[in-house]
């Protein structure tokens, strides 16, 4: 028989992950753009071949838009190695929502619309509220000064938005109140009167007056 002598060959593997270099958490300001093109992707490297480089997101809703998003980022090469690292993306709200309030006039101080109960009929009325990061708005009355002055006489209402974040801005509300429309007056008939009458208005009748706003004229 003869002897065939063995050969050993050195076995090649590798069973270090890749290295993993993670983008920077980010904080943003609602609505936020939490796309890996903007929040930034990790850098990769092995030393035995390429990486394929993953993520999945677990999100943590809370008030309006806003959210906590955890990035899980999975770096793994050919032979199955992998290395994983978070990344935390905060989208919070620290902006208040925008409040116009509509400007109106009115003729007599009966004619004050009373003050808005809700946002609904503020916004029919003419009043603008927006937010970039709550869908929900909630309108309150901070103060109303009455009919203050007189032809002309205004009324200033102060309200507060508030957002679902708690963040809150004011805006004051100024109503006019001016009579500009004159009395009006009906005079009595034309008359003929016997000589030696008196011109009272037994006998010639008396004129009527009325006004929009005013009962004492």
């Amino acid at each position: 028989d003869v002897m065939i002598p063995l050969k050993h060959y050195p076995s090649v593997r590798d069973t270090t992950p890749p290295s993993l270099v993670l983008p920077n958490n980010v904080v943003q300001e609602c609505p936020g753009d939490t796309r890996t093109n903007i929040t930034g992707v990790p850098i990769a490297t092995d030393s035995c071949g390429s990486v394929a480089i993953t993520y999945s997101d677990i999100v943590s809703n809370s008030c309006g838009l806003t959210r906590t998003v955890w990035r899980i980022w999975t770096a793994t090469d050919q032979c199955g190695n992998s290395t994983n690292g978070t990344q935390i993306i905060t989208v919070r709200d620290t902006t208040p929502p925008r409040i116009v309030c509509p400007t109106i006039a009115v003729q007599c101080p009966d004619d004050v619309p009373p003050p808005y109960t809700n946002l609904s009929a503020f916004l029919t009325a003419g009043g603008t509220a927006t937010d970039g990061c709550s869908p929900t708005l909630t309108l309150s009355l901070v103060s109303d000064s009455g009919v203050v002055g007189s032809c002309p006489g205004s009324v200033t209402r102060l309200y507060r938005l508030t957002d679902a974040c708690g963040n809150s801005s004011t805006g004051t509300q100024t109503i006019i109140v001016d009579d500009t429309i004159a009395p009006v007056l009906v005079c009595p008939t034309n008359v003929t009167l016997q000589c030696g009458l008196p011109f009272d208005p037994a006998n010639i009748g008396s004129p009527t007056a009325t006004d929009n706003c005013s009962t004492n004229i």
